[in-house]
């Protein structure tokens, strides 16, 4: 067996196999604004969708796994990076004398994207490690 072939078959393994969290707290933390988005899109129909990405964090903050935190990480990467660029977009929108699109509430959206990429941050060096004697 080629060393490709056995390293494709172990991957699996490594991506599900259980893993020591340091820092579940920020799973769970991760998993709260996406359940209020989630209680907040009944009436728009984001709730499916939130409660699914909110159970993908909180899944992860009790039974940690390699992919479990990639998909947490890239959860609040692709919000970080969406919400910055609305930002950016707005600040230049605003500094051409037009009407901002999104952020109607400078500050609150402000602090919004500084929360989320806050978690990113927090997931992304929170990395989960291999259980002792693994």
């Amino acid at each position: 067996m080629s060393i490709e072939a056995r390293t494709a078959s172990q991957l699996p393994n490594l991506l599900l196999a259980h893993r020591r969290q340091p820092g579940r707290g920020f799973s769970v933390a991760a998993a709260l604004p996406l359940a209020l988005f989630a209680l907040g899109g009944l009436e728009y129909g984001g709730t499916g969708l939130y409660a699914l990405l909110a159970s993908i964090c909180l899944l992860q903050a009790i039974y940690p796994t390699l992919l479990g935190w990639a998909l947490s990480v890239a959860i609040y990467a692709t919000g970080s990076a969406a919400y910055l660029y609305a930002l950016v977009k707005d600040v230049i929108d605003i500094a051409g004398g037009n009407q901002a699109s999104i952020s109607a509430d400078g500050a609150g959206f402000v602090l919004f994207v500084i929360l989320l990429v806050a978690i990113d941050v927090a997931l992304a060096i929170h990395r989960p490690k291999p259980l002792p004697g693994a």
